[in-house]
């Protein structure tokens, strides 16, 4: 007889332990403005987003911001990447419309752009970087979409390169 009135009160007592789990962690705006704001990247102490230049579509400029600190742009026509550490690893369209897209590295602390080895940028569309230690992922591909579809990972001291994945489109 106590288990059958013990078991309804456990039951109630986890239904409100997990709403109040779900509570705690319902989503809240983390940069919220009348722009459009996409592609976040998150470190220890740092946020970097892309935000449009008008209300609902881009192009997008890239900015970051320390913990605390005021928000700055990084770059024009650019998305966030990754963050290791300070350095924000992220993607910069080039010329017109969609034609190329290049790699930068930026250490957040200090703003100053950071040199990447050669042979990561090319005439492909590089993008969606993510940068730990000395590694940094990245993918290549026509602007288009069209061929060849590469995942890289590339070790930025001793030029290691290796295909992740790869694909015909």
């Amino acid at each position: 007889m106590c288990r059958r009135r013990t078991f309804p009160i456990a039951a109630a007592l986890c239904v409100l332990a997990v709403t109040a789990a779900v509570a705690a962690t319902a989503q809240s705006p983390v940069k919220a403005s009348a722009k459009n704001e996409v592609i976040p990247a998150a470190g220890d102490d740092w946020f970097a987003w892309s935000r449009s230049r008008q209300k609902t579509r881009g192009p997008y400029d890239l900015y970051a911001q320390r913990t605390g600190g005021k928000a700055f742009r990084v770059a024009r026509k650019a998305y966030a990447g990754g963050i290791d550490g300070t350095t924000l690893a992220y993607q910069v369209i080039l010329g017109p419309g969609l034609g190329n897209s290049d790699l930068r590295l930026l250490d957040l602390a200090t703003r100053r752009a950071k040199r990447l080895p050669s042979g990561i940028n090319t005439t492909r569309w590089e993008c969606c970087a993510r940068n730990s230690g000395n590694w940094l992922m990245f993918s290549r591909a026509r602007a288009s979409g069209a061929g060849r579809q590469l995942v890289l990972l590339r070790n930025l001291l001793t030029g290691e390169q290796r295909v992740l994945d790869a694909n015909q489109a």
